[in-house]
């Protein structure tokens, strides 16, 4: 993130001039795997509820979660599973 600019007191009458901020998205060349074609971020691996994928860059990574929970993906993270009552 660009850093914040300074702040400044004015004196009465004087103005500031305010500059537009551009954001770029960069798409990235499709890699091999799971994540050909997905944008970076973590997905559920569906074929095992304690792993998940990790996209960045059009590379797959896999990553566990801890011994007894899942990979939640309302939170993007390691949860205790959900227990139907």
């Amino acid at each position: 993130l660009p850093p914040l600019p300074p702040t400044t007191t004015l004196k009465p009458g004087q103005t500031t001039t305010t500059t537009a901020t551009t954001t770029t998205t960069t798409t990235h060349a499709p890699g091999s795997g799971f994540c050909n074609g997905k944008a970076d971020g973590l997905y559920a691996n569906p074929d095992n509820p304690s792993k998940y994928y990790n996209c960045a860059g059009g590379h797959t990574y896999e990553g566990s979660c801890a011994t007894g929970t899942v990979f939640d993906d309302s939170c993007k993270c390691c949860n205790w599973p959900k227990r139907s009552h």
